[in-house]
C-alpha cells in the first residue's frame, strides 16, 4: 500500500491505530507528503463545514468534488459517517484542517484552522468548546486537560467554558491572555490586527498582558469582566465598556451583529475573514457608524450589498482578493 492509498484510509478510519500513528509520523517529516496529507484533509474539511438545514445540495456539491480525489469505495463509507454527524444536529461545523507537529522540545500540538469565509466548531477534552470565525488558527497541546487548560489563539473565538475552579482555562493570543473558570466570552485577537477586543456573556473573566510576548502595556494590571461588560484595547490601555455581543445569533446562525461600528473597522473584519483588499476612494466613509448583521459564511459580494441597505456606498469588485470601495 502506497503512502497516498494510506492517507485516504486515515480519512475513512480503515487504518489500525498503529498504522494511524506510523503515518502521522511519516508525515510530520516528509514535506511532500504532509502536503497530500493536507490536500486530502482539507477536501474531507471542505464537505463538512457549515452544514445546515437545507443545505442538502450544497453538501452533495462538495462530496461530488470530493469524490475526485479519494477512491469510491472509500466515500461510501465516508458519506455514512458525515450523515451520522448529521442526523446528530442540524447545525454541523467539523474542525476545519487539523496539522498535527512536534516542536523543538518534543511537545506535540494540535493546529486548528479555519479557512477564509467560513468559521468552525470545536470541542476541547474538558468539555468546553468553541466557534472559530474565518482565518483563525488555535493551537492546543496534547498535555490539555492535565496540568492546565490553555489555548493558543489567533484570530477570533466564542468560547464556551466548562466549570474547573481548579484549572482555569486560558486563551493565550500574541499580546494578551483571558483567564476564565466557567463562562462564556468572544476574543478578537487576529495577530495581524492592531485590536484586540473580550466580550463576556456570562460569568467573568480577568484579562491581562501575555507576559511571554514582551508586550508593555499601561500599569499592566489585569482588567476583570463581568457578564455584559466588554475590553477594548485603546491606545496602550485597556478600556471596560457595555457589551452589545449578540451570541444567541451567532451560535445558532453564524450572523455577526455589530452596532454604532465604524464602516472602517466593519471593512476590517471582512478583511480578516475573507482575505480581501480594499482600496478606499474616499476616506471619510470610513468614520461613520453603522449598525446591521453580516453572516460569516455569505459571499462577499452577498454582505458588500447587504451592507449598502444600512449605508451608502458603492464597491467594484476588482477580483477575488481586492475591491474597490466609493
Amino acid at each position: 500500500m502506497d503512502r497516498k492509498e494510506e492517507i485516504e484510509k486515515y480519512f475513512t478510519d480503515e487504518l489500525a491505530g498503529r498504522d494511524k500513528w506510523q503515518l502521522l509520523e511519516s508525515v510530520r517529516g516528509d514535506d511532500a507528503l504532509r502536503g497530500e496529507f493536507v490536500k486530502i484533509q482539507n477536501s474531507v474539511a471542505v464537505t463538512l463545514l457549515d452544514y445546515r438545514k437545507g443545505d442538502d445540495e450544497y453538501a452533495a456539491a462538495m462530496f461530488k468534488k470530493f469524490k475526485v480525489k479519494v477512491r469510491q469505495k472509500c466515500i461510501n463509507k465516508l458519506l455514512l459517517n458525515v450523515l451520522k454527524y448529521a442526523a446528530v444536529a442540524a447545525l454541523i461545523v467539523l474542525n476545519a484542517w487539523l496539522l498535527f507537529y512536534k516542536p523543538a522540545d518534543k511537545q506535540e500540538y494540535t493546529v486548528i484552522q479555519a479557512p477564509k469565509g467560513q468559521r468552525a466548531s470545536l470541542n476541547f477534552a474538558d468539555g468546553s468548546s468553541a466557534w472559530i470565525s474565518p482565518n483563525t488558527t488555535i493551537r492546543i497541546s496534547s498535555d490539555f486537560n492535565k496540568k492546565d487548560r490553555t489555548v493558543e489563539l489567533d484570530g477570533e473565538g466564542y468560547f464556551t467554558v466548562a466549570k474547573n475552579e481548579d484549572k482555569p482555562f486560558i486563551v493565550r493570543t500574541s499580546r494578551f491572555e483571558v483567564k476564565a473558570i466557567g463562562t462564556q466570552f468572544n476574543v478578537f485577537a487576529y495577530s495581524s490586527s492592531v485590536r484586540f477586543e473580550t466580550d463576556l456573556v456570562e460569568g467573568s473573566v480577568e484579562v491581562s498582558v501575555n507576559k511571554a510576548s514582551g508586550y508593555k502595556m499601561g500599569t499592566g494590571e489585569p482588567v476583570k469582566l463581568v457578564a455584559g461588560e466588554k475590553v477594548v484595547l485603546a491606545g496602550n490601555s485597556l478600556v471596560k465598556s457595555e457589551s452589545k455581543l449578540n451570541n444567541g445569533e451567532y451560535l445558532s446562525k453564524g450572523i455577526y451583529t455589530f452596532a454604532n461600528r465604524p464602516f472602517g473597522e466593519v471593512l476590517e473584519y471582512l478583511t480578516l475573514w475573507y482575505n480581501v483588499k480594499f482600496d478606499i476612494k474616499d476616506r471619510s466613509k470610513l468614520t461613520h457608524p453603522i449598525t446591521g448583521k453580516v453572516r460569516q459564511n455569505d459571499e462577499m459580494k452577498t454582505i458588500l450589498t447587504a451592507l449598502q441597505g444600512v449605508y451608502p456606498f458603492r464597491f467594484n469588485v476588482v477580483n477575488e482578493q481586492f475591491m474597490e470601495i466609493y
